[in-house]
């Protein structure tokens, strides 16, 4: 196109050999103005680069927390790219990465460029230096019973466990651990549209309950994928030989649900691992002389030897208040490690599992939706309305 130009300009001159002044400035190829001074006309031709959309690390963490919220809300990532002035895969890439995004600690919310923290090599003499008290050791499992008791044998738990437990006492010296969580939506389309389907208000009782038993149901295969596995070569029926990864016999899963009414998600795990082992946990709290809210556990458990994994399996975490009280029964009570555990939920808030992570080390979360937002109801935004409400058709008031 420049040439084209640059040649219409030449014959503009050779037509018009009275004007004078014209000048063109070959050499500048980025800008090559071109002037006749000939009754007052002046001709200016200005090449220059088109503008480049930026990508996301031209965004404050402020802006890059606001598309997210507004992601979940709903918006389009089309219009956020042009409101933002970033281009269309910036704003995708970075609600693929919001969960390491809304992580990082950030002391500037108008850096525009977060450096990531460095791995800092810990020698021999540091550790030694370290207090005891800085040092987490993981808990170890409960010592294996004799072979020849029942696995499926139950110790039931009736007695109300009053404690004065804060969550965040089992994690004060694991604050700088990775957080870590397995977004089922993130990796499965049907989980994805499943999510995207039960929150539309307007369907259903019927229809929410069919949409609910399929998204557990793909969320239960989530979870058992994310269990210890080993690769082991097998052969077929034609045989030829494959590569495979087994995962832990049926016998060593243990699916505790603390779901209350209907327990969908273990109803799901009864019909997909029928050999496991189930149990059932529940907890309620009470304001003491303080006012403080002091959780009351309840647990029909299993005895879970070494070498098993428990899938605690849970609808909705909100805040993390109700997890954290069953985790420390299931840890602290029942002398089951931390990372023996799976938590499996349908619905997270961000700020539950971030608390989950830090107060219980070595616990696994995997969740079908991850939500950022927690309103000041203590309602996860955007999220699925009340979910036992619209589950069992009951009335409820909106703010619970």
């Amino acid at each position: 196109m420049r040439a084209a130009l640059f040649a219409w300009l030449n014959r503009f001159q050779a037509d018009q050999p009275q004007r004078e002044g014209q000048t063109i400035c070959p050499n500048r190829p980025n800008q090559c103005p071109s002037s006749t001074q000939d009754s007052g006309v002046k001709i200016t031709l200005q090449f220059g680069t088109p503008q480049r959309k930026r990508t996301s690390r031209y965004l404050c963490e402020r802006d890059r927390w606001e598309i997210i919220r507004r992601i979940d809300d709903g918006e389009q990532q089309a219009t956020l790219a042009k409101e933002f002035d970033v281009s269309r895969a910036a704003v995708c890439n970075l609600y693929k990465n919001r969960s390491r995004v809304l992580n990082r600690g950030v002391s500037d919310m108008k850096a525009t460029h977060p450096k990531k923290p460095r791995k800092r090599s810990t020698n021999v003499s540091t550790i030694a230096s370290m207090p005891r008290s800085s040092v987490v050791v993981p808990m170890s499992s409960s010592p294996d019973i004799s072979s020849n008791s029942n696995e499926a044998e139950e110790h039931t738990d009736d007695v109300t466990m009053e404690t004065s437990y804060s969550p965040m006492e089992d994690g004060k010296s694991e604050e700088s651990r990775p957080f870590l969580v397995h977004e089922a939506s993130a990796h499965s389309h049907p989980c994805r549209n499943l999510v995207a389907a039960l929150r539309d208000e307007n369907i259903s009782t019927t229809l929410f309950r069919q949409r609910t038993t399929r998204l557990a149901r793909l969320l239960i295969e989530e979870a058992l994928a994310c269990l210890p596995h080993n690769s082991e070569d097998v052969r077929n029926q034609y045989g030829d030989i494959c590569s495979v990864k087994k995962t832990l016999e049926e016998h060593d899963i243990c699916g505790v649900s603390m779901e209350g009414r209907g327990s969908v998600l273990l109803q799901a795990f009864s019909d997909i691992s029928p050999a496991s082992i189930a149990g059932i946990v529940s907890v309620y709290f009470e304001n003491n002389s303080d006012g403080k809210a002091i959780p009351h556990v309840k647990s029909h458990l299993p005895v879970v030897h070494h070498g098993q994994v428990v899938v605690l399996l849970d609808i909705e975490c909100t805040t993390g208040n109700e997890a954290c009280a069953v985790l420390h029964h299931i840890v602290n009570d029942k002398q089951i490690a931390a990372d023996k555990i799976y938590y499996v939920t349908i619905l997270s808030s961000f700020e539950s599992l971030l608390k989950l992570s830090k107060t219980f080390p070595g616990i696994s979360l995997i969740t079908a939706q991850m939500d950022t937002v927690l309103d000041q109801h203590e309602r996860i935004r955007p999220g699925f309305g009340n979910f036992k409400q619209r589950y069992w058709e009951a009335k409820a008031s909106p703010f619970v």
